[in-house]
């Protein structure tokens, strides 16, 4: 396949799954030779196709794997395949990549801007939904009031309809907020205070969709 076809093959694939990989992570298998394969798992994928810099940028947490990141990175050493499972937020497979000849182009270690970035999110997210359970205690007690006042048809029913709608729409945004919520919360523990950024040049990629 050529660098022109392959790159326009990838970009109409990463653009078809774009709202899926928004939050995608990735599952790595980096061979470092005939004998030893060193694991990770990176929250952060990004690929970039044009020639002659062809590569994968990942971001992960610092860990075990760090050591011996830092070590090839600084030797230099081709490697011969390393493998990329990328999913999305939902833990459904999105793609598999096979690289060959790869070189650890860059590694960087830095304080995490995201999680500053989600933190700032969380705060925003429990003052709404302080906000939002006031306006639903509000919207139940004129409910529970129009279906007293209903009994005594001092209320329309269209009044009470109203009542109720309000009701439940507050309960529905209400529920999909503690969602997300509960989604940032899983990403926050997740991350860790410290970044490190790999960018991964390869000389051949092999693509499994999903």
């Amino acid at each position: 396949m050529s660098n022109v076809i392959r790159g326009t093959f990838v970009a109409l694939l990463l653009a078809a799954t774009s709202a899926r990989a928004q939050t995608a992570t990735a599952r790595v298998s980096l061979q470092l030779d005939s004998a030893r394969t060193l694991l990770f798992v990176a929250r952060g994928f990004e690929l970039r196709v044009q020639q002659p810099d062809a590569q994968v940028e990942l971001t992960k947490n610092t860990d075990t794997a760090t050591p011996d990141l830092v070590r090839v990175a600084e030797s230099h050493a081709l490697l011969p395949e390393v493998v990329v499972e990328v999913f999305d937020s939902a833990a459904a497979p999105l793609m598999k990549l096979r690289l060959t000849g790869v070189v650890i182009a860059s590694e960087q270690v830095a304080l995490s801007t995201t999680r500053s970035s989600l933190e700032q999110q969380r705060i925003a997210q429990q003052e709404a939904l302080s906000s939002l359970t006031s306006d639903y205690q509000e919207a139940e007690r004129q409910l529970n009031m129009a279906e007293e006042l209903g009994k005594t048809r001092i209320t329309t029913r269209q009044d009470l309809a109203r009542a109720r709608d309000r009701a439940s729409d507050l309960k529905q945004r209400l529920d999909l907020l503690k969602q997300r919520q509960a989604m940032l919360a899983r990403q926050l523990q997740a991350m860790g205070p410290v970044d490190e950024m790999l960018t991964l040049r390869f000389q051949h990629m092999d693509i499994e969709s999903r």
